[in-house]
């Protein structure tokens, strides 16, 4: 199945700011530009590798304490991306674990752009977003010019340090249309 690069609206935008920071009140510019980052462009800035992301995920379980959250958080208005939190996996052990990793990596692959985004992408979206961020937090000057820089080398930030230490953030991305199979494979583990 072809993934295509959401177009989203003004409104859209601005509802995905808004989800953001009213489910994340500490968020810093960082965090929002990782927001729609991966609304964008979801798990394609990813390695591709099988075996890279299923080590990954080993190291991040084995690694982080998991805060309950909503197995799914949705970062694209219903047309893009949704955040699956990891939490269900730290819950299983041994092969069965091993199992559903292997078939969550297949999914978060299946979720990958069909065509190349690129820095333009990016920063088109993003000049639409920097009004709307600048009525909901205070920006200097050197702030957008640090954004503009990750995106003009197409770098992707990670979560700042406070978000990370308050909010825990445990997810990999998902396209709304592998929600079903994601679903199936989270309730066949909850259920065995």
């Amino acid at each position: 199945m072809a993934i295509f690069k959401p177009s989203f609206t003004k409104e859209q935008l601005s509802r995905i700011l808004d989800m953001e920071l009213c489910s994340y009140p500490l968020a810093q510019l960082d965090d929002l530009y990782k927001l729609i980052y991966q609304a964008i462009t979801g798990p394609s800035h990813m390695p591709h590798s099988h075996s890279l992301i299923k080590k990954a995920l080993f190291a991040e379980l084995n690694a982080a304490r998991m805060l309950p959250v909503p197995f799914s958080y949705d970062i694209g208005t219903g047309i893009g991306y949704q955040r699956i939190s990891l939490c269900w996996l730290s819950d299983l052990d041994g092969r069965k674990q091993e199992e559903a990793i292997d078939e969550f990596v297949r999914i978060i692959n299946g979720s990958r752009l069909s065509e190349p985004y690129s820095s333009k992408d990016i920063e088109l979206v993003w000049s639409q977003v920097i009004p709307l961020i600048k009525t909901r937090l205070p920006l200097t000057e050197s702030d957008t010019k640090r954004i503009s820089d990750m995106i003009s080398q197409e770098l992707i930030p990670s979560h700042s340090d406070i978000y990370k230490s308050v909010y825990q953030p445990h997810y990999r991305l998902v396209h709304q249309s592998l929600l079903d199979e994601t679903y199936d494979l989270i309730n066949s583990t909850i259920e065995e």
